[in-house]
């Protein structure tokens, strides 16, 4: 029920959980910079496992044929503990603090990560400055916002 774009699942194997993410088979009503979501997902758990990056559950197995199901699908590890959407009631200000400070750390260290073009990671479409991937999707967005504004007359 904590998904945005799929729905996850812990599966209990006999050598350990797991988790099950699967993606919806129906994209409609996204916007056209929300490309390849999951493939996005599996990417960017790779690229900072491969950086060494903590806290990165280890993706097990991803099939994006739709050969067994609809949607695209992967498995990954099972990392203790509860999302912060979930926990976060339960939480003093101070341990809220505490938390948000090591999401400022790891985002500082992702920023880190370097590469040789930009672009989003669900797509192929790479541009030689981050200055031409903002006006592609900025493009994209007022295209999307043009195209909502026509259905809705």
């Amino acid at each position: 029920t904590e998904g945005m774009f799929n729905a996850a699942y812990r599966v209990d194997f006999a050598d350990g959980a797991s988790v099950l993410k699967i993606a919806a088979e129906d994209a409609s009503g996204l916007l056209s910079n929300e490309v390849n979501l999951m493939g996005a997902e599996v990417a960017a758990m790779k690229l900072l496992r491969e950086h060494n990056l903590p806290h990165v559950a280890q993706v097990q197995y991803a099939d994006f044929t739709r050969s067994l199901c609809s949607g695209n699908y992967f498995f990954m590890e099972c990392l203790p503990g509860c999302s912060m959407n979930s926990c976060r009631e339960e939480l003093s200000a101070d341990e809220i603090a505490h938390v948000m400070h090591q999401v400022g750390a790891f985002q500082r260290q992702t920023a880190g990560i370097h590469g040789e073009s930009f672009g989003l990671l669900g797509d192929e479409q790479r541009f030689p400055t981050l200055h031409a991937l903002i006006r592609f999707l900025i493009s994209n967005v007022l295209r999307d916002a043009e195209n909502r504004k026509k259905e809705q007359q």
